[in-house]
């Protein structure tokens, strides 16, 4: 008949014929509670978060660059904003705070983008055909009413 004994903190069938061994948990360093930067000490907070946020949009955006670094700006300066107004108790977790208003401003800016590209290829299309038409004209051959493709130009 089996018996029943706890390992590890977990209940365990231990059979006659095959016992079970047990091993003591190793013994983890217990790290010391991080201590989080109070929101009013911006400075305190940025040093703290800026680097993650960064990397956070950058992951986002595809890369990091000015954008990005313009974008976890913008969060500090709301998280300053917010604290103005409401003070330091409207921010119950600083952290998913920040990650969230980075995360929303980076959402917004990629739908700017999306609604500014259909704008930018029709522009640089518009460009490209003027251009084109420049060229056009310019060219002595096309002033030869004879030409034809395949033809060689009209000297005149």
């Amino acid at each position: 008949m089996p018996s029943i004994a706890i390992v590890n903190g977990k209940m365990a069938q231990m059979h006659k014929r095959s016992p079970v061994s047990v091993k003591p948990l190793k013994a983890t360093r217990a790290r010391p509670p991080r201590i989080e930067p109070d929101a009013g000490d911006l400075m305190a907070v940025v040093r703290r978060y800026q680097s993650p946020l960064l990397r956070y949009v950058g992951h986002l955006l595809g890369r990091v660059d000015g954008e990005t670094e313009d974008l976890v700006q913008e969060t500090f300066i709301r998280l300053h904003r917010q604290v103005q107004s409401q003070g330091t108790d409207s921010i119950l977790n600083l952290q998913t705070w920040l990650f969230r208003v980075a995360h929303n401003l980076a959402v917004d800016l990629i739908r700017k983008r999306e609604r500014q590209r259909p704008r930018q290829e029709a522009h640089q299309a518009s460009v490209a055909a003027v251009a084109t038409r420049r060229r056009m004209r310019s060219m002595p051959w096309r002033r030869c009413s004879a030409w034809r493709p395949g033809r060689p130009p009209c000297r005149n």
